[in-house]
């Protein structure tokens, strides 16, 4: 049996898979850069607007375009097709690795004890007299905490629904910026800081014969603002007040927990979510939480035990769950020089 030969493409086929081949050069080139890039900013931080922007992206958002990336890469032959391919499957390895072991916490919790404390905090995000509902009410009752921490309260104090919140906390303290719940005495629940948008709360807590030093932190989500300089300036302001040191820091920060001008500020506390954090990290926004702005800082004045993020039926932002263990408390002025020791 005689076969026709085969006809070549035509000229308009070559210069189409020429187009594709080139289109999906550009688009794995500009991918991989920002395979690259995404990294470096993650190490160089928030020092500048243009490098802030970038060490905002999270990992989870690399590996849509990888993909992309490498179906577009099935139009480029050769070596140097070859190579894009493997480069890229390099960089989705890296991005699911950093995904699962870094933004995913796994085997990190420790068993809880009897007398550890159990505290929830939850940016409400309701400045402007927005009334929580029964739902959430719910959500706080079904995890139950000692020590329930509500920032940017809003009308909460006046609604019914949290009326009946004296059941389970018996100890109530309240500011415009801070509603606090508690099944220990409160001590202390005032402003110390209130500046350029910038808010801190101290909350003192009598337990287990010493004091709970507790800093709730709500800083300006403007994404224009140099993080690098708001926090040196709030170091400042906290270094002027010759406070004693506390021991948790906890709020929405409005900043990755990866922000290097965080962890300068507070060079001497740890993530809990670095610590004993389950399950992901991300607390906003809430439907689909990319970035975990909302976190808690540990002292060596105290122990993580578990760190977990859960959802709320209100509001843009999650709720976040820190159990802790107490250990021996700490007095005279501590400062916060925004350098790392």
């Amino acid at each position: 049996m005689h076969l026709a030969p085969s006809r070549p493409p035509s000229v308009t086929t070559i210069r189409f898979r020429r187009v594709c081949s080139w289109f999906a050069a550009l688009v794995c080139l500009l991918v991989l850069a920002l395979v690259v890039v995404a990294p470096i900013a993650w190490l160089v931080g928030d020092t500048s607007l243009w490098w802030q922007r970038l060490s905002w992206i999270p990992a989870i958002l690399l590996v849509p375009p990888l993909l992309l990336a490498l179906v577009l890469s099935i139009w480029m032959d050769g070596r140097w097709g070859r190579a894009l391919r493997a480069a890229l499957w390099l960089g989705l390895l890296f991005s699911v690795a950093w995904v699962s072991g870094v933004d995913f916490g796994m085997f990190r919790a420790r068993p809880a004890q009897a007398g550890d404390l159990e505290l929830v905090h939850w940016n409400a995000g309701s400045r402007w007299g927005l009334e929580v509902t029964a739902p959430v009410v719910n959500d706080f009752r079904a995890l139950d905490p000692d020590l329930l921490i509500i920032t940017n309260p809003g009308t909460m104090s006046w609604s019914g629904t949290t009326r009946t919140f004296s059941e389970s906390w018996p100890h109530t303290a309240r500011n415009y910026a801070t509603h606090v719940l508690s099944r220990f005495p409160i001590q202390t629940c005032r402003v110390i800081l209130a500046s350029a948008g910038c808010q801190v709360v101290l909350i003192e807590l009598e337990l287990q014969g010493r004091l709970l030093r507790i800093w709730t932190v709500d800083l300006p989500s403007d994404p224009t603002l140099v993080r690098g300089t708001l926090f040196a300036n709030l170091a400042a302001r906290l270094d002027s007040l010759q406070l004693d040191p506390p021991d948790l820091v906890l709020g929405d920060f409005n900043v990755p927990r990866n922000s290097l001008s965080l962890q300068r500020t507070f060079s001497s506390m740890q993530n809990a979510f670095d610590l004993v954090g389950v399950g992901w990290h991300g607390t906003w926004p809430a439907r689909l939480p990319l970035w975990q702005l909302d976190q808690v800082l540990l002292s060596d004045r105290v122990e993580g035990i578990r760190y977990q993020v859960f959802p709320t039926s209100q509001g843009a932002h999650r709720m976040q769950q820190a159990i802790i263990r107490l250990g021996k408390s700490a007095d005279g002025p501590v400062a916060y020089s925004g350098s790392a020791p």
